[in-house]
């Protein structure tokens, strides 16, 4: 190997330009293009295409080409365009919508691709009632409430009812844990359970009564408890 192709591959940073380099060098020497390229584990295919482009360019040949790639089937500010159409998508939906715009169908999927490139993330959509009130009626809707309550707190007790099931053997929901550690949750093997009502009043009274089971017959005798403790109606 000659002393150009030496000082060459020492200034060389590309590994497969020096590789290159090598296989000129090893074939002015007289060794087989095959025989090269198998010791460099490459193809013989490889060898005769580096070496036809040195014989034709020099060592510029063995430099790698620019390559202006695939052109992409929708220009980029028709897509931008699409997306822009909407601030609610699915990859589907808008891989439709491309389609109607430009008659080129992406596969099934690229939708997502294209909309997380622009910076939209999976988020779960909010529930809201198709007859949802506006702020104003509802705003309308608390003052006519508390109205009413001060006018039932001149005549009744005015009382807050909910209740709480409490199991013996509850398990925990997902817990973060270092690798190699499972977490443990110790239990008692008992399927116990007790049942509490409650009513807070707004004048700070309260009643809590616990019962073993949660059927009618157990709310019916709360109320009873509860008439029983604040006396008259309640609201």
């Amino acid at each position: 190997m000659n002393m150009a192709i030496k000082k060459r591959i020492r200034e060389t940073n590309d590994a497969n330009v020096r590789d290159r380099l090598r296989l000129v060098g090893d074939v002015q020497e007289g060794v087989n293009i095959t025989q090269v390229a198998k010791k460099l584990g490459m193809s013989q295919l490889w060898g005769s295409k580096w070496w036809a482009r040195y014989k034709a360019e020099g060592f510029d040949g063995l430099e790698d080409r620019p390559r202006s790639g695939r052109p992409p089937k929708v220009a980029r500010d028709k897509i931008d365009g699409a997306v822009a159409h909407s601030t609610t998508w699915t990859s589907d939906g808008l891989l439709d919508h491309i389609e109607e715009e430009t008659r080129v169908r992406y596969c099934p999927g690229y939708g997502g691709m294209l909309l997380r490139k622009r910076g939209h993330s999976l988020k779960v959509a909010v529930k809201r009632h198709v007859r949802r009130a506006s702020l104003e009626e509802i705003g309308k809707f608390q003052r006519n409430i508390r109205r009413r309550i001060k006018r039932c707190q001149k005549r009744m007790p005015v009382l807050v009812h909910d209740e709480a099931i409490f199991v013996a053997d509850a398990r925990p929901g997902r817990v973060y844990t270092p690798p190699g550690i499972r977490a443990v949750c110790h239990v008692s093997g008992t399927h116990d359970r007790s049942i509490v009502y409650g009513v807070p009043g707004l004048d700070g009274e309260q009643l809590f009564e616990q019962y073993d089971r949660f059927n009618g017959d157990t709310f019916a005798e709360y109320v009873k408890e509860v008439k029983k403790e604040f006396g008259g109606s309640s609201l």
